[in-house]
């Protein structure tokens, strides 16, 4: 009978649910601040910089505000964790099958920003705030747009000494002129879905990369 209770009390005992590792202090350090980011994001895509309190970021994404201001400072230490967490979803997001072309490279913006997530809207709403009551921290989001600049020279550069680019192109005028018509066609998207939409942005930048491409600066 002994016999049989240890063996039931072993049944009982493999049958009852595991409680969930602990996280780390770093994993719960990550989810804090993925969580406020995630939140502040949402709040700023939909209601701007001005509008949102640390407050609110702390209320939607589970915590207090004190926690959001030890963590990042001031409610523009958010702003710049989430471009800088922005930047490492699109290098991500590009980085899947990436195969070094610059038109591989637009058509995951393209799909970032059709992607409907809050971070990508975020990004144009706090740019736009750039222009008035962000101005005076108007140089981070000029790093941002020059930092894409950049990778988008660099591709073109590379389709120029892989010879599927001419070498008289200007690469760094076509990247101003990529992300420009990126920028301008997302804004106007956001604001009326009706007037154009991501798969003709797309379109469009593909036809016109491939006439920059084969364009001669002096022809």
């Amino acid at each position: 009978m002994k016999k049989m209770n240890n063996q039931s009390l072993s049944v009982r005992r493999r049958s009852l649910p595991r409680r969930p590792a602990r996280r780390t202090q770093a994993e719960r350090r990550a989810h804090s601040e993925n969580s406020i980011l995630r939140a502040a994001a949402e709040l700023f895509a939909g209601q701007g910089y001005v509008d949102t309190t640390m407050e609110e970021i702390g209320v939607r994404a589970g915590f207090s505000a004190a926690l959001v201001a030890r963590k990042f400072g001031s409610k523009f230490g958010v702003v710049e964790a989430l471009l800088a967490r922005i930047r490492e979803g699109t290098a991500a997001a590009v980085g899947r099958d990436d195969d070094g072309s610059i038109e591989h490279l637009l058509s995951r913006y393209v799909d970032l920003v059709a992607s409907r997530e809050s971070g990508p809207r975020a990004l144009y709403v706090l740019m736009g705030e750039a222009l008035g009551p962000l101005r005076e921290r108007a140089d981070l989001f000029a790093a941002h747009n020059r930092a894409v600049v950049a990778e988008f020279r660099e591709r073109i550069a590379r389709a120029q000494r892989e010879g599927k680019a001419s070498r008289d192109l200007d690469a760094r005028a076509l990247a101003v002129e990529l992300l420009a018509r990126i920028r301008g066609t997302t804004l106007l998207w956001l604001i009326d879905p009706k007037l154009c939409s991501p798969r003709e942005l797309k379109h469009e930048l593909v036809e016109l990369l491939h006439q920059r491409l084969r364009t001669r600066r002096n022809a």
